[in-house]
């Protein structure tokens, strides 16, 4: 049985919290951190002036031995991506792993993903994803499209990235990736412009700079429900407008073939009717009050699959 590398290198990992709102999720999600099985890391928990109970969360463990920083902002930012990058200027680790507020792990989440990037020297390493919506209960929705089992360990990052981070976001939650500080620091400022879609553009830019792995295990639990920054962004029309707009950053970087310039530009097509009712609901909407609500909601449904949150 081969050895693993935790047993020789002990590696600092810096776990930054992110949170706004979510106290009724909060204290599943640090106790999860906390019974990590590997346990050579620190924890930052962030609050961006919530109007919740969640200080109250954040108190009962301010002094606990791995809780090195405790920052709450007395005014809201609006951002999600400016309280990563105080989070990234605060971390002490070599790996960071932005764990959701709202998201839960599975024990061994760190030490599985962990191995696999020292195995490799890779940049950023993630994990599959069980879905669950707001009572933890399991929800049959698969974000991992192209099939957890399909995905290679290993990745070159550029080719990582053209594959799986150009026409979408397979990145698609935070907590289920954990990745080098050294590296994530190059990646320019630009991100944060995006409240809605920042964090594709984050993980596009930081898959350039090295190796890209896989555990082929769900060990990650993605929260679902009616109170995250996503949903209220499909709702208000900012993620389709947003979603464009980074994919046109993304694209003006990746040298195409002419065969993939023609899928992409269906693709665009595609996606072309709900951007327009997006713009629309941003620029008028009075006209968004009521029944045409719901046709905005129907585009965005077929596209990105939202159903199962308008039902809860």
């Amino acid at each position: 049985m081969p050895i693993s590398p935790l047993q020789y290198s002990r590696p600092f990992v810096s776990v930054i919290i992110p949170n706004y709102n979510h106290a009724l999720y909060l204290r599943e999600r640090i106790n999860s951190v906390l019974n990590q099985t590997y346990d050579a890391f620190e924890v930052i928990l962030l609050d961006d002036a919530s109007t919740d109970t969640s200080l109250e969360v954040i108190d009962d463990y301010r002094h606990h031995e791995k809780v090195t920083q405790v920052i709450i902002n007395q005014e809201n930012t609006g951002n999600t991506f400016k309280q990563w990058q105080r989070g990234l200027s605060l971390a002490r680790g070599e790996y960071i792993w932005i764990a959701e507020s709202d998201d839960v792990a599975s024990p061994t989440f760190l030490e599985e993903v962990l191995e696999k990037m020292l195995i490799h020297d890779a940049v950023l390493g993630f994990s599959g994803s069980q879905i669950i919506d707001s009572n933890g209960h399991r929800v049959n929705k698969n974000y991992d499209n192209f099939g957890l089992f399909n995905y290679k360990d290993c990745y070159d990052g550029k080719a990582f990235a053209r594959r799986f981070l150009v026409f979408g976001n397979r990145l698609y939650n935070a907590s289920m990736i954990v990745f080098r500080k050294a590296e994530a620091e190059q990646v320019s400022e630009h991100f944060t412009q995006f409240n809605a879609a920042g964090d594709w553009l984050f993980w596009f830019e930081l898959c350039q700079k090295g190796k890209v792995v896989c555990v082929r295990k769900k060990l990650n639990k993605f929260r679902q429900h009616k109170n995250k920054v996503t949903f209220r962004a499909i709702c208000n029309g900012q993620d389709a407008i947003q979603h464009a707009a980074v994919q046109q950053i993304i694209t003006s970087e990746v040298p195409f073939t002419d065969y993939t310039r023609k899928v992409l530009k269906g693709y665009n097509v595609k996606h072309s009717k709900s951007y327009e009712l997006a713009r629309l609901q941003q620029q008028f909407p009075q006209l968004f009050n009521g029944s045409l609500k719901h046709v905005l909601l129907y585009e965005f449904d077929k596209i990105f699959n939202f159903s199962g949150l308008k039902k809860r």
